[in-house]
């Protein structure tokens, strides 16, 4: 999480946070929506909007953070390699060997 957080990193979630919330306005013509809510703001329900608007700035964030925490993870994993292939080589055989205790 404190990776995250800093310069390199920072930068990419505020952009994929921008580019998402971008592509979802434009996506869901919610330019269109912003007009007819100034025209309509009586009988706008504001508590239902605001839910909404604190929904979609939420999933924004956190597919930003997924995004950019997956990119970290696939780096860290990437540099081992070695320890990967034993480790998957010793789970494959643990399970091999604990499937039947009885039969061992």
């Amino acid at each position: 999480m404190k990776i995250l957080l800093k310069k390199p990193y920072v930068y990419f979630v505020i952009l994929i946070f921008l580019v998402y919330l971008s592509l979802d306005i434009i996506l869901n013509g919610f330019y269109n929506t912003i007009s007819l809510i100034l025209v309509y703001a009586e009988t706008v329900n504001w508590f239902k909007l605001g839910i909404s608007l604190f929904l979609t700035l939420a999933i924004g964030y956190l597919i930003a953070f997924n995004s950019v925490l997956i990119y970290v993870k696939y780096k860290e994993r990437k540099k081992c390699k070695k320890e990967f292939t034993l480790s998957s080589v010793g789970a494959i055989g643990g399970l091999v060997a604990g499937v039947c205790p009885l039969c061992l």
